[in-house]
């Protein structure tokens, strides 16, 4: 079973890797100008950057987590972002926003671990690995699984307007698409699932050190 996957996505990055090298790019690029953005901050955003995460971790020690309300509000972000791709997908102009979402999501990642290391250094990393790596194992690669599936949709799509096909055709396609991006939102939703009630408790246990 293991193989056969391995040779079906093989298979898939030979017939499209423009797709797969776009979709990197775009995804690191955004990181590295996240991570940038945090050298251009003022002194006073800094200074209030920190007077917020000082709060935040504060307010962690004292008080109980609410790890229902993480969860949902990652699980929207998550349902928001999938959304976002189906609909972007199912039209040839909505190729650079399916690009554009990746990115965002990569330039989030990149400012908030640049802005962290910078605040807090060592403990900004102890913390990166405890609330953004856990969870990121699983949420990267099914957001880049999405942008490529959304992708290779879209551009099928775009290379097929000028041919004709039987509205039997583009229903089942349309059907195969909608189960991949499903599948893959499935993922998405175990991540936020790490994200609401695993490490809330890690980051619990290590609150005082924050502190």
């Amino acid at each position: 079973m293991l193989k056969q996957l391995k040779g079906m996505l093989l298979e898939h990055v030979a017939l499209h890797p423009m797709i797969y090298l776009s979709s990197a790019v775009t995804f690191v690029l955004a990181i590295i100008l996240g991570a940038m953005t945090v050298n251009i901050l003022t002194l006073e955003q800094l200074s209030q950057m920190q007077q917020f995460f000082d709060g935040f971790f504060q307010n962690m020690h004292q008080n109980t987590i609410d790890v229902n309300a993480v969860f949902y509000q990652s699980l929207i972000e998550q349902l928001r972002f999938t959304i976002l791709m189906l609909v972007f997908s199912l039209f040839a102009v909505g190729i650079p926003f399916v690009l554009l979402c990746f990115g965002i999501r990569g330039y989030a990642l990149g400012f908030s671990v640049g802005l962290l290391v910078r605040l807090m250094g060592s403990k900004g990393m102890l913390f990166i690995v405890f609330s953004q790596l856990i969870h990121a194992l699983i949420n990267i690669p099914a957001a880049f699984a999405m942008t490529v599936i959304c992708l290779s949709y879209a551009i099928e799509k775009y290379k097929c307007q000028s041919k004709r096909y039987g509205a039997e055709s583009t229903k089942s396609k349309l059907l195969r698409h909608s189960l991949q991006i499903c599948i893959v939102f499935a993922f998405l939703v175990s991540a936020s699932l790490i994200e609401g009630y695993i490490v809330p408790v890690f980051l619990k246990g290590l609150s005082a050190w924050f502190v």
